[in-house]
């Protein structure tokens, strides 16, 4: 892990179908939001220039990554069983 990063511990729940289960834990270190990125690229660019003409620049590439702080991703949730 690089300096100045937190750890991030997530402790999941695996249920298997047998009915048994297990705590695993995972330390996540980073994390990305993926931008302009689609199914449909036809799409995409017509949302890019849909942002272009309110002043929102164009990627130079797409599908785009911005990184993320690792504590935005948790466990809980409306769905969690936390």
């Amino acid at each position: 892990m690089g300096r100045g990063l937190m750890k991030n511990l997530l402790e999941l729940t695996v249920i298997y179908k047998s009915g048994g289960c297990d705590k695993v834990g995972m330390v996540v270190e980073n994390i990305y939001n993926g931008g302009y990125a689609g199914r449909n690229q036809e799409h995409v660019r017509e949302h890019i220039e849909e942002l272009a003409k309110v002043g929102v620049p164009a990627p130079t590439t797409t599908p785009t990554l911005y990184p993320l702080a690792n504590y935005n991703l948790t466990t809980g949730g409306p769905n969690s069983s936390a």
